[in-house]
């Protein structure tokens, strides 16, 4: 029988779905596992319904405010809906819904590789270098359930931003700012990859665009907060501070699974292949890994560095370079 490009395109797909099917049960398995994580479940559950309804958040007991985290409604909405679909426990309808998001991470990560991939081995390897990163982001005794769908979208910013699609990453944005405010670094990779021409000139038109994204993402975010608890003087504010801290008390007491160790066996991988493929780089390549590096830029900025989660995105557009790079890599001759 023939060989045609929609059979391989089947194939393809066919073997993506199984492999982001394995992997969502290796990562929530691991999850789900952790002495810390399963000790919190219950707890982890109710946070979900406190946020719902715009209650003040309990952790180890002692209920506080939180209202960053007031405007993140994607995972208990979903929550509410599996539960309400499926009946059972609440417990169940969580693990179900981490089962599902983790599943759509996977899946569209492997969509946005293989827009970007000439060769299906990339988009494996690239599947695997993200499955390690999110697994090494567990640290925290608590699964945040708004991690699986921050890689999905950001895989979906990538690929919207590649294709021109600015409606769609507008939608896109506004519906991850339901999930958490990394949602603006939609905005970010539209600007690294359109913004500044070839001359190293500002594309004035590109820039407003993703200028005003990033301030309606924001807004947005800001917005559902005040629904939920009304006005709060509570913004994104700059962690440097605790961030030095932290360092300093891993130097006092270091340990290889603290929080660097973690971090550099998530971003080491990725970033050993990139600087193995740098030289065969083209222009999306390039403009992409200046995205990763702005975006963890950013977070470095704005996010505890000691919860390797909150460099997901970071990670994940890093590794679709990686990915998109080994497409112009030469092939030796036989």
């Amino acid at each position: 029988m023939p060989t045609t490009p929609g059979r391989i395109r089947s194939a393809h797909w066919g073997l993506g779905l199984v492999f982001s099917a394995c992997l969502t049960l290796v990562v929530c398995f691991v999850s789900v596992s952790l002495h810390g994580r399963f000790m919190h479940h219950a707890e982890t559950v109710r946070q979900q319904f406190e946020i719902l309804y715009g209650q003040p958040l309990t952790f180890d007991g002692v209920t506080g405010p939180f209202p960053e985290r007031a405007g993140r409604l994607l995972a208990p909405l979903l929550l509410r809906a599996v539960w309400a679909i499926g009946g059972g426990s609440a417990g169940r309808a969580f693990i179900a819904v981490r089962l599902l998001t983790a599943f759509v991470a996977f899946l569209a990560f492997w969509g946005a590789a293989s827009a970007l991939a000439g060769d299906w081995r990339a988009v494996v390897l690239g599947s695997v270098l993200l499955g390690n990163m999110l697994i090494l982001s567990f640290n925290l005794p608590w699964e945040v359930p708004s991690d699986f769908p921050d890689v999905a979208f950001t895989c979906g910013f990538v690929w919207a931003a590649l294709q021109r699609r600015r409606w769609l990453l507008v939608a896109l944005v506004l519906w991850a700012s339901t999930n958490r405010e990394s949602a603006a670094f939609g905005a970010v990779v539209w600007w690294c990859l359109y913004g500044v021409r070839d001359d190293w000139t500002l594309d004035l038109r590109e820039t407003a665009y993703a200028g005003l994204l990033a301030a309606a993402s924001y807004a947005f975010a800001l917005g559902l907060r005040w629904l939920q608890i009304g006005w709060t003087t509570s913004f994104q504010v700059v962690a440097l501070a605790n961030d030095w801290r932290e360092t300093l008390g891993f130097l006092r007491h270091p340990s290889p699974f603290g929080w660097p160790g973690l971090l550099g066996a998530a971003l080491l991988p990725p970033l050993a292949w990139a600087f193995m493929n740098i030289r065969h780089a083209g222009f999306e390549e390039r403009r992409l890994l200046v995205a990763a590096a702005l975006i963890a830029g950013i977070t470095v900025l704005f996010g505890y560095i000691t919860e390797p989660r909150v460099f997901l995105p970071a990670g994940t557009v890093l590794i679709l370079a990686c990915v998109a790079m080994e497409r112009r890599v030469p092939v030796p001759a036989a």
